[in-house]
């Protein structure tokens, strides 16, 4: 089974009806029941059906219309509590039942604070999905529930979805990498990497972590720890993984990057792939880092496109994550050659590299250059005293090429 989580999206609409308590099974075959949920919108329809997968599971099906915002909802006879961020995770099944392609669906409650909370999730095929909605810290109680079907303003969707075991949990997270643990993506502890920036993140029947890119500048896989990361040690800091492009032509060449946060600075290091070839990746995080909550995988990064813009769908394939020793003189592996820390940074981004660096010029992100160096050496530092707070990108050049790496001043 696949799983996604997807974070926030705020927005603003309104419906209603019936009862209930979290969590929802619908039943059985036998004894269905839909928890008093309800069809709200002009034609689209509410009720039970059976799982294609369990002939004896009833569960919740609903049609839309083609309308704006036609959905499926609930009222509950108690408010349901959404004030703890630790265990504020909606997670419930969902499948397409026909159609190709991405579709946009939300979850949003109401019937609370001013502010009715939102969040918006994608469905890629027609296979049980599981999705795991994580909402923010500092909301309140709320009435009702709403699942809207083929989303969106000028939706004319009329697919029919299914629904079933609607929980409300606790946070996703993972165990810290440790050597020798491999993140192989067999066991359910690795499917909690959640979509970023608007990225779609499935997990494929081969035991893979697919990544389809929507063209946002930072679109991302990223995954949050139980507990922090820890990259201090030196000599068993460097990530190991295996990637590779479903959709890129022969030759083509993408760049991408890993980024762990957030602590006091993001610590990032960047890699390419090219054409649809699987490479291993070895990323040598330098000495003197610390211990991280999150790890973000950047899919089409805009790094090389100085400005920040990326307009790329790409999709990616990602296996057997490990951390630990320096493994050298490899062919294959794709070692980044620049870091830069701290990163977030208010005085000084102080850059490190395997190569000489002949020379770096600093852009704002609309293309102006800003700073221009000429270190000659593994070494240099970036003054950020007398740059205004916002997104900047250092371009790093040396005998071997270009490298653009972006940075953030606070």
């Amino acid at each position: 089974m696949k799983k996604i989580t997807l974070m926030l999206t705020l927005l603003a609409v309104s419906y209603g009806y019936s009862q209930g308590a979290l969590p929802y099974d619908f039943g059985t075959v036998a004894v269905p029941t839909t928890h008093g949920f309800i069809a709200d919108g002009i034609g689209n329809t509410v009720g039970n059906d059976v799982d294609p997968d369990d002939a004896t599971n009833s569960v919740l099906t609903t049609t839309g219309s083609g309308e704006n915002w036609d959905n499926a909802q609930v009222t509950f006879t108690a408010p349901i509590d959404l004030s703890d961020n630790d265990n504020n995770v909606i997670k419930f099944k969902f499948k397409a039942t026909s159609g190709t392609g991405v579709g946009t669906h939300a979850l949003k409650f109401e019937g609370g604070p001013p502010g009715d909370p939102q969040i918006t999730f994608n469905t890629t095929d027609n296979a049980w999905t599981t999705i795991e909605l994580d909402f923010p810290g500092g909301l309140g109680t709320y009435t009702k529930m709403v699942i809207f079907t083929d989303f969106g303003d000028g939706n004319t969707g009329v697919g029919t979805y299914l629904i079933d075991d609607i929980e409300i949990t606790g946070a996703p997270c993972l165990s810290p990498i440790l050597s020798p643990t491999e993140i192989d993506f067999s066991d359910p502890e690795d499917s909690q990497f959640i979509g970023g920036d608007g990225a779609v993140v499935t997990f494929t029947a081969a035991e893979e972590m697919q990544i389809q890119g929507v063209g946002a500048n930072w679109d991302n896989a990223q995954i949050s720890f139980c507990n922090p990361t820890d990259l201090s040690d030196n000599d068993n800091n460097s990530l190991r993984f295996r990637m590779r492009s479903t959709t890129a032509v022969a030759g083509e060449v993408h760049n991408h990057g890993v980024s762990f946060q957030p602590v006091a600075g993001a610590s990032e290091l960047n890699f390419t792939t090219t054409g649809q070839d699987w490479i291993d990746v070895e990323l040598d995080f330098p000495a003197g880092l610390s211990a991280y909550p999150t790890m973000v995988i950047f899919v089409d990064n805009p790094i090389f496109g100085v400005g920040g813009t990326n307009t790329d769908t790409g999709t990616y394939l990602i296996d057997d994550i490990t951390l630990g020793a320096t493994v050298l003189g490899v062919d294959d592996f794709v070692v980044s050659e620049f870091i830069v820390f701290p990163n977030p940074s208010n005085t000084i981004w102080n850059v490190k590299s395997t190569k000489n660096i002949n020379t770096l010029q600093v852009f704002d992100v609309l293309g102006k250059q800003v700073l221009s160096l000429s270190p000659n050496s593994d070494t240099a530092l970036i003054d950020a005293s007398g740059l205004r707070n916002g997104i900047y990108f250092a371009r790093f050049n040396s005998a071997e090429g270009t490298k653009t790496v972006k940075l953030l001043k606070n």
